[in-house]
């Protein structure tokens, strides 16, 4: 069965999208696991991305061939499995999500680092829990949420 364009732009977008939050969420938790043990955290990240990669072909392996990656839509029509207008259209989509799924990460990352400072989280705590090199780094975070705040400007959500 052949899907429409849409259909598998959708797949495509959703299906980089999963693949690359995995990547990052497993290089994460590969760290925090690992405890400075950096073959330990390149075993965590390399079985954590295979794993989503195998669960994410199988979902839409069939629906776009799960290319999720513009090189390898490159190559498909290259050699004559996608036309070049597909393929055009497949790596749009892709790129989309090679800037959109980092902010959102990065989004998060600063979402929960307020959400510690409101919840009166030790600030030996945070700078371990955000995996920053000093005190004075996270200390520098808080200043600049609090002189925001203060000036009334607005606070966007990736701050």
């Amino acid at each position: 069965m052949k899907f429409t364009l849409r259909a598998r732009l959708i797949a495509e977008f959703i299906g980089t999208a999963f693949l690359v939050s995995a990547v990052v969420g497993s290089g994460v938790m590969g760290e925090r696991l690992a405890v400075g043990n950096v073959a330990i955290a390149l075993l965590t990240n390399t079985i954590a991305t295979w794993a989503a990669l195998v669960a994410l072909i199988a979902t839409f392996g069939s629906v776009s061939e799960a290319h999720f990656n513009p090189v390898v839509t490159l190559a498909d029509a290259i050699y004559g499995g996608l036309s070049c207008t597909d393929a055009v259209a497949y790596i749009s989509s892709q790129t989309v999500r090679l800037v959109y799924c980092p902010s959102v990460w990065h989004a998060l990352r600063h979402s929960y680092r307020t959400w510690l400072d409101e919840m009166g989280t030790s600030i030996v705590v945070q700078k371990e829990l955000m995996r920053h090199s000093t005190i004075a780094m996270t200390m520098e975070r808080l200043r600049s949420r609090s002189s925001r705040s203060e000036s009334g400007g607005e606070f966007p959500v990736g701050e």
